[in-house]
């Protein structure tokens, strides 16, 4: 994953996404070499995640109020596609799952829209929880609930 992190402050309890955007390899390159006409997407999608990580209770109906600790969102370009990473702990123990999710639509959407005049075959997703809270990670690359989820054939869609 990319080293650069941002952060929305410092232990609570804890979730952690990961997504995928889908496009084409010069796609990729043209956002790590920041040339697309919209500016640095990474760094957009990066601030895009933490506020929506802030503001999960106002996007889900009946959503709690979580106390945010840290924000953590990393990025791995590779070839056809933008793997991300989002972990977000509570300050005070509340359930970061929803946060985490909110924060993972959020920067992969935002990665689409400033990608979308280059690239109109994205996909965005899946969207998993890979581990949540100390005591129930998931190992690296698995899933839960078996296999991932994938728009149908020729759809073009976006799978959450």
């Amino acid at each position: 994953m990319d080293e650069e992190r941002t952060r929305s402050s410092g232990a609570g309890a804890r979730a952690v996404v990961r997504s995928r955007v889908t496009m084409q390899s010069s796609t990729v390159a043209s956002v790590a070499a920041n040339s697309l006409k919209k500016g640095d997407v990474l760094g957009t999608a990066r601030y895009a995640g933490v506020q929506a990580a802030k503001d999960a209770a106002s996007l889900l109906p009946l959503g709690s109020s979580v106390s945010i600790r840290a924000t953590r969102i990393e990025f791995e370009l590779g070839e056809g596609a933008i793997d991300l990473e989002v972990a977000v702990e509570s300050a005070d123990g509340s359930d970061a799952r929803m946060p985490a999710f909110s924060a993972a639509a959020a920067a992969a959407l935002t990665i689409y829209d400033m990608c979308k005049s280059a690239d109109r075959t994205m996909v965005i997703g899946p969207a998993r929880l890979v581990a949540d809270g100390p005591d129930t990670p998931v190992a690296r690359g698995e899933t839960r609930g078996g296999e991932e989820p994938r728009p149908p054939a020729g759809s073009g869609g976006v799978v959450l």
